[in-house]
């Protein structure tokens, strides 16, 4: 039925099929130019073996990784070369938006020749260096997520072995470093590489790198294995942010996998280079710095793009995984000494005591590869749509049989249980069993890949501190996540209700291999970024990654049935369209898709990965933000040389009491400064910005009220300032701004960075005018002095908050840590939050195991205690300047690990300074049994912990996932809700132990309107404390789901229930009974236990009720909170409905109904012999 892919696969690629190869230009010149004639390689990659016999004469033929990893540290490190520790795989904060991805990202200030406050004298006087880096890429200019798993080579994770040369050597050496290490050191035979290099981009005015290629050929390559390509794959550069923009023309080692036997009589394989074939792989690259490229990403770039660099810099880089296949002869990097041991970990973990799971093949099918859009690129790419476009064609059409979205079914008991799940071929599709077999292997192989990768890449983001989240890389690693978990599921490697994943046990096993890049054992140079001992443990990882796929397994049917109906519409298609994707993302065809979920789910089916599809973005700006872009207004003051701003005075107030009280005062002087600029909105619709200056040209127009709308506020810069701009996570201040006669409003405050990278920056008030009057820019540049007043109420809620956001982190790492005990060294992974004048949030990843919900609001209420025992002792709060140095090396000291700190940091410290001291006989290591907590910090801080008066947390949001977002709120605030919420407890708990079952509706109306009310989603509504309101959902749950009947006697009490059990039957079908007993008026086997009275009770009632909707049983009442002396005193009944309707309901209810909590309340009095009674 599928004659193409039959051939495709046991055989090639049919011949309708056309091939694609890129061929390199042929040398202009040289010894060898009478050999280059036309190849004769064949470029199948199906038809690649996956192993190759290796000759002999190869000096380290099969090493393992570990060995060639420090084989490559020693040789440079013979070479003069220091050897640095990896940095971490996160970038700073000012360094992108995505992972370090080369190992030249923590040099990047030896590059440009900036000195970093946090760079020791040693690392920034280095000459030449080497490492070996683990680098992620997904996301950014080097994305290679959706080739991973479906080629033999590309990682999200890999380690970067790296040398480089700062100015110290050139070209000539680089070379033949790369040329010895390989050819000696490796023992490669020169027959099986390749070299090629940068030639040239007559466009952009960048000439051939004659000079490299002659080099080669002095070191003894042959002109016939010497290449020159394009700007695509010879020459490099750096992202702006995260490398700004190094770049230059680079050399690269090719490896011929054929050719490693070094037998005579072999193919060229020239017309291999750079191509998909497996045959030949790119080992190593050199990049030869000269420029750094002064573009934004995205815009053109023509020859003045290029600025050149004053010193000449070397920056290799070659993989480690890579070098692995070449030196163990096998064409995957999946095959080798690093990832066979994780196969064989996935095939054991997923094998059941009925079911072996099948082993890793190493099946490949071709696929539609990532396409590289490079703003650099000038040459046409090799395109390989055609060969796709008919190959995923084919692959669809079994792909639709195959149905592969339905979990597969390991077991045979599963296939007679779950029909629909069986993926094997029917009778009337034995002719195509083949070719379905094929697809599944496939599947099951490709799974494996995804599993084993992923697992890398998230043990190393997790020992350096990154979690999963919403946003970031922390949105990266979840969408790892979910592709491996999908992968597994879809293909039965996991199951769904597994205790614990598949991913989540092999990413503690990755931890526990040790295999997080170690280095070697030669000492090692520590960097600015430095990677640091890991805070998690491999059990802890497993917690966190089981956490998310818990999660995420409930969406997973959903999502695939919704991309299923979407390939529904068009099955002959390769690629999605633009209208199927911007439906699958607004959840036309079902549960709303993730852009990156519908990249899976297309590479899986045999499609193309589909366009971004660009939509209509809501605007996010606000009233208090800047139109211009801050880039623009920073350039336009660099260019004005308007001197960046002194705002240290915004740490300057006093106290105006030394009493703890509910509402502190604070005073923040006055500041008078001048005025040293005006950035003056235009009305184009852009929005832009006119600098004015005492000393310029613009200073002809009018200000008037007028010109000023919602949207415009003006910008006034000055040369001190006492306004805070939004720094690490507090918002900023507001305020009024007097320039002679005229008052404005300060609506909010922004900090412009200079470009240079030295911290200092200008801060800009924008401002509105209070009254109607004109008022002329220059009459306010003349005038140029101005006072600036700080809304002082603002700001004491702001550094209340921001005090309490410091108390809340350290009390919530105390208790947490409580429960791990002495072996945790931290109980949480801080992850930032906010501070706002009305309340803060705090992001953190809890690591001790909460299993349950009452779990969290058992944390919750421990950590309000814990910061209410600091508040009442009124402990005081100090902000201290030191030196970075002084702190670097501290662990008592908290501070993000992503931030890069200036020389000179604030650490607030709350209780003594003594916990600063990084001496033995500075403080004990248990600080927090102290009360003591010191974190870095640029903020506002109170000074006694007492003018926070209360704190507790309102809400809890992202309660399944890793990382959980706390909401508090402090002040006078926070104990009018804790009052609140108090007494709307005790009101519900009474209104729901009333005796009268009547009015039980107006009770439930009562209590929901109360909820409504204080929903914390509602802007408008009273906050309630998280435990209170979490008491309050308890409480109407039960009044919908119960009925508290009266002790009453025993020739009452059968009478009594089979009355209630009407009504209940007429009011609600899931109404759960709580019947207390008075067992010592009952009548009969008074001596017995309760038990016995109730199997008694119980059968009586089925006896009166035969027809009854009810099933009633005696059940005993099993807890925690009963001993030995009193558990024969209680007992329950079990009423079920004789119909399963609504079963899952009430069985989810029986779950959580609070047994603990009754029978601890009716255990609290010894002398109480009541039988507990309750149904479901």
């Amino acid at each position: 039925m599928f004659p193409c892919l039959r051939n495709f696969r046991l055989n090639r690629l049919p011949s309708s099929v056309p091939r694609c190869r890129p061929l390199a230009t042929v040398p202009s010149s040289g010894p060898d130019l009478q050999l280059v004639g036309q190849c004769s390689a064949e470029m199948d990659e199906d038809n690649v073996p996956a192993r190759f016999p290796l000759a002999s004469t190869i000096r380290l033929a099969n090493a393992s990784v570990d060995e060639l990893r420090q084989e490559f540290l020693h040789f440079f490190h013979s070479n003069q070369h220091t050897i640095v520790a990896p940095a971490t795989v996160f970038p700073k904060l000012d360094e992108g938006s995505y992972f370090v991805n080369a190992g030249m990202n923590q040099f990047k200030p030896l590059f440009l020749g900036q000195t970093d406050s946090s760079t020791s004298s040693q690392f920034s006087r280095l000459r030449r260096a080497t490492n070996c880096q683990p680098c992620i890429r997904v996301g950014g200019r080097h994305d290679d997520l959706n080739d991973v798993g479906y080629d033999r080579q590309h990682h999200t994770m890999f380690e970067m072995l790296g040398s480089w040369s700062f100015g110290d050597y050139y070209k000539a050496e680089a070379c033949r470093y790369m040329w010895t290490f390989v050819t000696k050191v490796l023992g490669l035979p020169p027959n099986a590489l390749y070299v090629t290099y940068f030639g040239g981009c007559p466009r952009l005015g960048l000439p051939p790198d004659d000079e490299t290629r002659n080099i080669w050929l002095n070191l003894g390559v042959l002109d016939q294995k010497l290449l020159p390509f394009g700007m695509e794959h010879n020459f490099w550069r750096a992202g702006q942010s995260s490398g700004a923009g190094l770049c230059g023309p680079a050399t690269e080692l090719h490896v011929d996998f054929n050719a490693l036997s070094d037998q005579d009589g072999l193919r060229c394989a020239r017309c291999l280079i750079n191509s998909p074939s497996p045959q030949v792989v790119e080992l190593w690259n050199t990049v030869f710095i000269t420029h750094r490229l002064r573009v934004t990403d995205g815009d053109t770039i023509s020859p003045d793009s290029f600025e050149p660099l004053p010193k000449q810099f070397v920056d290799t880089g070659m993989g480690l995984e890579r070098l692995a296949c070449v030196m163990q002869g096998v064409t995957s990097t999946y095959d080798s000494d690093v990832f066979a041991p994780l196969m064989a970990f996935i095939q054991s973990k997923a094998s059941t005591s009925s079911w072996t799971a099948p082993s890793y093949t190493g099946e490949f099918l071709p696929f539609c590869r990532q396409p590289i859009r490079d703003p650099v690129e000038t040459e046409s790419t090799s395109s390989q749509s055609t060969t796709v476009q008919n190959l995923s064609k084919l692959l669809r059409e079994v792909f639709i049989r195959k149905l592969a979205w339905r979990p597969a079914c390991p077991t045979k008991q599963c296939m007679d249980s779950y029909p629909d799940r069986t993926t094997h071929p029917t009778a009337s599709e034995s002719k195509d069993k083949q070719h379905i077999e094929l697809l599944e292997r496939w599947h099951r192989d490709t799974a494996y890949r995804l599993l084993a990768d992923h697992s890398r890449a998230l043990a190393h983001s997790l020992s350096d501190g990154l979690l999963p989240g919403r946003q970031g890389l922390a949105l990266k690693l979840r969408h790892l996540i979910h592709r491996a978990t999908r992968a597994a599921i879809l293909t039965g490697l996991d199951r769904e209700n597994a205790p614990v994943a598949l991913l989540a046990s092999l990413v503690a096993e990755v931890a526990r291999r040790n295999g997080l890049a170690s280095m070697s054992n030669i000492p090692t140079l520590q960097g600015p970024s430095a990677r640091q001992p890991g805070s998690l443990s491999p059990e802890a990882m497993e917690s966190v990654i089981n956490q998310e796929i818990r999660s995420f397994l409930p969406r997973l049917h959903d999502t695939e049935t919704s991309f299923q109906r979407c390939l529904a519409e068009h099955p002959e298609a390769t690629r999605l369209s633009v209208d199927q994707v911007r439906d699958l993302l607004l959840g036309k065809y079902g549960l709303p898709v993730s852009w990156d979920m519908i990249c899976a789910q297309s590479h899986w089916a045999g499609l193309c990965v589909p366009n971004p599809v660009p939509m209509n973005p809501t605007s996010t700006e606000g009233p208090h933000t800047s139109r211009t872009q801050p880039k623009t207004i920073s350039r336009q003051l660099h260019n004005a040389s308007i001197p960046t701003t002194n705002d240290s005075a915004k740490y300057k107030y006093l106290r105006s009491s030394d009493s703890p009280c509910s509402s502190p005062t604070y005073v923040i002087p006055v500041c008078r400064t001048r005025i040293v600029g005006l950035l003056l909105p235009t009305h184009d619709s852009h929005g832009d910005h006119i600098l004015v200056t005492p000393e310029g040209q613009n200073v002809t127009c009018n200000l008037q009220h007028s010109q000023y709308s919602h949207l415009s506020p003006f910008g006034v810069i000055c040369e001190c300032t006492n306004f805070f701009a939004p720094d690490g996570g507090q918002d900023c201040d507001t305020g009024t701004l007097h320039i002679g006669n005229h008052t404005f409003t300060v609506e909010s405050v922004e900090r412009i960075t200079t470009s240079n990278e030295n911290g200092l920056g200008w801060i800009v008030h924008w401002c509105r005018p209070v009254d109607t009057a004109e008022v002329a820019p220059n009459s306010l540049l003349a005038t140029q002095d101005a006072d600036l007043f700080v809304n002082q109420k603002r700001r004491t809620q702001l550094m209340c908050n921001h005090t309490g956001q410091h108390l809340f982190v350290w009390a919530l790492d105390t208790y947490t840590r409580r429960l791990f005990g002495a072996q945790q060294a931290a109980g949480i992974q801080h992850h930032g939050g906010s501070v706002h004048a009305d309340r803060f949030t705090v992001n953190a990843a809890i690591l001790a195991p909460l299993q349950l919900q009452d779990d969290l609001m058992k944390l919750v209420h421990e950590v309000e205690a814990l910061c209410l025992s600091v508040i009442i002792q009124d402990l005081p709060v100090s902000a201290v300047k030191l030196h970075w140095n002084k702190v670097d090396k501290n662990p008592r000291v908290r501070r993000f690990p992503w931030v890069d700190y200036p020389s000179e940091v604030i650490a607030v410290c709350v209780g003594d300074t003594r916990v600063l001291d990084n001496s033995e006989h500075g403080i004990s290591v248990d600080v927090s049994a102290q009360g003591l907590t010191a974190e870095l910090c640029c903020g506002t801080h109170l000074h006694q912990t007492g003018d926070i008066f209360d704190l507790v947390v309102t809400s809890v949001r992202a309660r399944k996932q890793a990382v959980k977002e706390f909401t508090a709120i402090v002040g006078e605030a926070a104990r009018k809700a804790r009052l609140l919420g108090e007494s709307l407890v005790t009101e519900a708990l009474d209104r729901e132990s009333s005796l009268d079952v009547s009015n039980m509706n107006e009770r439930i109306e009562w209590l929901t309107t109360i909820l409504g009310q204080t929903n914390p989603n509602n802007p408008n509504a009273r906050l309630l404390p998280l435990v209170a309101r979490e008491r309050l959902q308890a409480c109407l749950h039960r009044m919908r789901k119960a009925r508290v009947l009266p002790p009453v006697e025993t020739n009452q009490n059968l009478d009594t229930v089979v009355a209630v059990l009407r009504r209940l039957l007429a009011d609600s079908q899931n109404a759960v009974i709580l019947a207390p007993v008075e067992f010592d008026k009952v009548d009969v086997h008074s001596d017995a236990a309760a038990l016995n009275s109730a199997h008694i009770i119980a059968r009586e009632l089925a006896h009166q009720q035969p027809h009854s909707k009810w099933k009633v049983k005696a059940r005993p009442l099993r807890s925690n909170a009963l001993s030995e002396s009193n558990r024969f005193k209680f007992a329950l009944w079990q009423i079920t409905p004789t119909s399963p309707q609504d079963s899952d309901s009430i069985q989810q209810f029986w779950n959580h109904c609070g047994f603990e909590t009754i029978v601890a309340t009716l255990t609290s009095n010894p002398t109480d012999r009541r039988n507990v009674s309750t149904g479901v």
